[in-house]
């Protein structure tokens, strides 16, 4: 049984400690982010809002967390990468949207499968 080996080995709390403290600095740079809108704006306070931006800039922090982790960044880097993408919120999401679906298109026209969007289409034959 999994769920006894895992109860029984704490181990898996140091394999998912990096993934809490991602969550924690791009969470706090969703906060920061949030306080310094309302502040600029002059918007009210919504513990609602504050929900979203944090539940938001978590995710955004863990995929940056990930791909720094595949690119084999050191930890500082790390930290200031997802901190910074969790301040960003959104913005950061689309950013990394863009870059995969670039990496996808690059792909696949490397390895032979052409892009609808440049392919350019033969005139038809016009008879007189």
């Amino acid at each position: 049984m999994p769920e006894k080996e895992i109860a029984n080995n704490p181990e898996w709390f140091l394999q998912i400690i990096p993934f809490l403290l991602a969550i924690a600095l791009s969470a706090l740079g969703g906060i920061v982010s949030y306080m310094n809108r309302i502040d600029k704006h002059g918007l009210a306070f919504s513990f609602f809002r504050l929900a979203i931006e944090i539940l938001t800039s978590g995710f955004v922090g863990i995929i940056s967390f990930m791909l720094c982790d595949a690119a084999g960044f050191g930890w500082s880097t790390t930290a200031a990468i997802v901190a910074i993408s969790g301040h960003m919120g959104t913005r950061a999401l689309f950013m990394i949207e863009n870059t995969s679906i670039n990496v996808a298109k690059n792909f696949l026209r490397r390895n032979g499968y052409g892009n609808s969007e440049t392919e350019v289409k033969q005139p038809e034959e016009t008879h007189h």
